[in-house]
């Protein structure tokens, strides 16, 4: 069975599923870089290639490669839940706050390594970032499918952009 078949078997049936349910989904498909690397893009857009799997109206599945030396933009998945394995690479992923300004600002990180999982629960506002010089590659599932994200600059970056 092909990777997009075993993502279809994993995922394609679920409804409304638990960040629990997610990561099993996740763990069980045993991926490795010569699976997934058929499905690695390069950036277009964004600082990161992003090719969707699968997208039905409760689950979305991404593979994420995020170059040496890039990161996301500081955001939220809108009302969405997700789950992401690192597969190649690693990644640290920065939470933040929001000040009473409406700024972020970083109160957490910590690095996700080859093999582990990640969380992104409801409301969670973050960053994924590469801090080396070789690629991360890494599969994400979100349930609902991502809508209504938003982006975040920081105070300094939006007083740069002012001045």
């Amino acid at each position: 069975m092909n990777l997009l078949q075993l993502i279809e078997q994993h995922f394609g049936g679920l409804k409304k599923p638990t960040l629990n349910e997610l990561r099993a989904g996740l763990e069980a498909l045993s991926l490795t870089r010569d699976k997934i690397s058929p499905y690695v893009t390069e950036p277009e857009r964004l600082a990161y290639g992003r090719h969707v799997l699968l997208r039905t109206a409760d689950v979305e599945v991404v593979v994420i490669h995020l170059p040496g030396h890039s990161k996301t933009a500081i955001h939220d998945h809108g009302s969405s839940i997700g789950c992401a394995r690192v597969i190649e690479g690693e990644m640290l992923n920065v939470w933040y706050e929001l000040d009473r300004g409406g700024y972020p600002e970083p109160f957490m990180a910590a690095p996700v390594t080859g093999g582990e999982c990640m969380y992104a629960p409801r409301g969670q506002i973050h960053e994924m970032r590469n801090e080396h010089e070789e690629r991360i590659v890494s599969l994400h599932v979100y349930s609902p499918p991502l809508t209504g994200t938003k982006a975040y600059l920081p105070y300094r970056e939006v007083l740069d952009f002012v001045i």
